[in-house]
């Protein structure tokens, strides 16, 4: 029944079956005294009643705050703790007190009054404890100034009330009657403070607890002041009242919960005390300055009090401010850090998938390569065939060269469709002529350039050499003429690419460019195009700067120009202006040899001595090939389109063969692991291996792994057959010579 009853309490419904016994029987004991009380007893039944439901109260309230302590969630602990020492610490006094009254000593104030003195400060440190998590630095401090101005307020109120009336009052009872209510009220201020800063939700538990804290520390506050003015004659009404508020903390305290709201509308509502309650603590302190000066016979150490204290109340609410606008500025700095970071990032992501299609396309590339070499050998194979098999026909003869130089033609082309792909790569670096390089770039483009656009070279005499990898210069050209030709648009216009000699003498190209005194070789690319302004070309080398549109260009071209230059000890400059064209110079070293001329391939393509060989290759048509040109220059040819068939015959006799000639790019098992395989099985058998996408890493894997010689597809039948030439010419083994004299 009594449990039936306690969790029907409205508030307090859900509480333990103790606590709800506990609430029921102090709030029983409070009416009944107070109903006594009110039927006018003896005097001596009077104190009796009251120092029992005050008793009755002050117990109850701190039993409620320890159960709650027991119950409570990890991170409410603490609060609930602090609540339950102050409360203990109110009993107590209560009961000192009453000890007090029985033995009639009676001092006033009383050391019970010490442990009453507890109850504001150790709810004070509940409340911070419970919200220490949840708060950040700046909350913290806004919370501090907000609550010490509250709590001057009060202090100057209480003094103001005080002071006038303290009489023969020494300086203990004073501060005593003064911070019985500061204590409290200052707490509840305190916990009124942290609400709106760190959205709590306001159920009926919190507003029972701060509300309970503010009606003691007033009550207190005009028991004092009744009691300076002598003119307290009965004081049940207060002490019952008093019993009541000590019942609703212990309630508050049982189930205490700090709460974040989430309401849009709470939220709001929040702000707006926020900015409200310095202006009320300003507007409060300037009225109680104005008050006192109008009333008259204030005594002017009253005057003096509340000027000070509005100024302390006024300092502290501009503290506040200025620790909130530091804050603002502090997280708008964050906010604009945040959306340059994530600007950034957006940024960085379009250009890794910008580089990851770029490597998607090398790599496509590089599968197209492989497949389209293979055509090529296979077509370049044949011809050199038919040429043997038509004799001295001349128009037969006429229509094979043709179609050979559409097929060595076709072969450059997708070594200019790699050369972007090979740009990380050490290349090749020889003495070249920049004329040759220029010529070829010129061809290939006037077949791709609209009609309207004139592509002029002009190639100075005295143009010196220099060493370079021939492709990658090829690949500047490309570069460089495709921005020149974007530049102009649908309009058209002029194109000129111009190779001279410059000599630098005290540093700098043309006054431009950091480079040592010396010779150098100038190519220049000049259009009459748009032209750019100072900002733009100060960006145009930057990975990814483009000015074009999307299907236009990448950001790349200039980039991969830059470094190639750079990486041949080279320099660029670039002359625009808006309207008037752009021109971009490139200088390089110059070197002092002679470019090697290559001699003309000779037809009588190097014989055999029947030596045998093993040709591995996935491309039917190119084994067929080359299986009939082998054959006829005096080899004998086993021939395989799978690297697993070619180890078989290995296994089965590893003296059966001469030399083994594979591919490199084969499924299943590549030419490079075949090559392991073979000088595993016979460390006397040369390897010569073949492929259509060759790297510098590559080319060191096939040395380590024991390979003679490497070819690049789509390979001449003379570099094919030279290179198996020069293995059996420089055989020193005597197991291949013993191969050699075998008929």
């Amino acid at each position: 029944m009594v449990h039936k009853a306690s969790i029907n309490l409205g508030l307090l419904r859900g509480i333990p079956r103790g606590a709800g016994r506990v609430l029921l029987a102090a709030a029983t004991v409070v009416v009944v005294a107070f109903g006594v009380i009110l039927l006018g007893p003896s005097p001596r039944w009077t104190q009796f009643l009251d120092n029992l439901h005050w008793s009755t109260s002050y117990a109850a309230a701190a039993v409620l705050a320890w159960i709650g302590v027991r119950s409570a969630l990890p991170e409410d602990a603490p609060a609930r703790r602090w609540f339950a020492v102050g409360l203990s610490a109110y009993a107590a006094g209560q009961f000192l007190w009453d000890m007090q009254v029985a033995f009639g000593w009676n001092p006033f104030p009383s050391p019970s009054d010490s442990l009453f003195l507890c109850l504001g400060p150790c709810c004070a440190l509940g409340l911070l404890s419970s919200l220490r998590t949840r708060a950040s630095r700046a909350d913290w401090g806004t919370a501090g100034m907000d609550a010490v101005g509250l709590v001057v307020v009060v202090l100057v109120l209480a003094l103001a009330l005080y002071l006038p009336r303290r009489g023969n009052s020494s300086a203990w009872e004073l501060a005593c009657m003064v911070l019985y209510p500061v204590g409290m009220v200052g707490a509840a201020g305190l916990g009124a403070v942290l609400v709106p800063i760190l959205r709590l939700r306001l159920d009926a538990v919190t507003g029972l607890f701060l509300g309970a804290l503010i009606v003691n520390g007033l009550l207190w506050m005009r028991w004092n002041a009744l009691t300076l003015e002598h003119g307290l004659s009965d004081g049940s009404f207060f002490n019952v009242t008093f019993s009541v508020t000590a019942l609703a903390l212990g309630a508050g305290a049982l189930r205490w919960r700090a709460i974040v709201s989430t309401d849009p509308a709470w939220e709001r509502a929040c702000d707006w005390i926020l900015r409200l309650l310095p202006l009320l603590l300003v507007g409060g302190s300037v009225l109680a300055v104005a008050l006192v000066a109008m009333l008259p016979g204030v005594p002017p150490a009253i005057r003096l009090l509340v000027q000070a204290g509005a100024l302390v109340s006024s300092a502290l609410a501009l503290g506040r401010q200025s620790l909130l606008l530091a804050e603002r500025d502090r997280l708008l700095h964050a906010a604009r850090e945040l959306r340059r970071a994530e600007e950034m990032r957006r940024e960085l992501e379009a250009h890794l998938r910008q580089a990851q299609k770029m490597e998607a396309l090398g790599t496509l590339a590089g599968g197209i390569a492989h497949d389209f070499n293979n055509i090529l050998g296979t077509i370049l194979g044949n011809v050199a065939l038919a040429r043997q098999d038509v004799g001295a026909n001349p128009n037969a003869l006429t229509s094979l060269a043709e179609i050979s130089k559409a097929s060595h033609r076709a072969k450059h082309l997708v070594q200019q469709i790699l050369a972007f792909s090979r740009l990380s790569e050490v290349g090749s670096r020889d003495v070249i002529r920049l004329g040759p390089v220029v010529e070829e770039v010129v061809a290939m483009l006037r077949a791709s350039i609209p009609a309207g656009i004139h592509l002029v070279f002009h190639e100075a005499p005295e143009t010196p050499t220099i060493c370079a990898d021939a492709n990658q210069i090829h690949q500047v050209l490309v570069n460089l003429c495709t921005n020149s030709w974007h530049a102009l648009g649908v309009k058209g216009g002029q194109i000129e690419i111009r190779t001279e000699a410059s000599t630098v003498k005290t540093g700098g190209a043309s006054g431009q460019a950091n480079l040592p005194p010396g010779r150098y070789a100038c190519l220049s690319v000049t259009d009459n195009g748009t032209g750019m302004d100072a900002a733009t070309q100060e960006r145009i080398f930057e990975p990814f700067y483009t000015t074009k549109e999307a299907s236009q260009g990448t950001g790349l071209g200039l980039a991969v120009v830059h470094g190639i230059v750079r990486s041949h000890q080279g320099a660029i400059t670039v002359r625009s202006q808006p309207g008037q064209g752009t021109t971009v110079a490139i200088y390089l070293p110059a070197m002092d040899g002679v470019p090697e001329t290559p001699g003309a391939p000779s037809m009588e393509l190097p014989r055999g001595q029947g030596q045998r060989l093993l040709y591995v290759d996935d491309e039917e048509a190119l084994v067929r090939m080359a299986t009939r040109l082998f054959e006829r220059l005096n080899y004998r040819v086993t021939a395989c389109t799978c690297a697993a068939d070619a180890l078989q015959k290995l296994e089965q006799d590893p003296e059966a063969f001469d030399l083994v000639v594979t591919d490199y790019n084969m499924p299943g098992l590549s030419g490079l692991e075949l090559a392991r395989r073979v000088r595993a099985l016979c460390p006397t058998l040369p390897v010569v291996m073949a492929s259509g996408y060759m790297t510098e890493d590559l080319k060191a894997q096939a040395m380590a792994a024991g390979v003679a010689h490497v070819v690049y597809k789509p390979n001449t039948v003379e570099e094919l057959c030279q290179a198996v030439d020069k293995v059996f010419s420089r055989e020193p083994l005597p197991t291949a010579e013993r191969r050699l004299k075998v008929p």
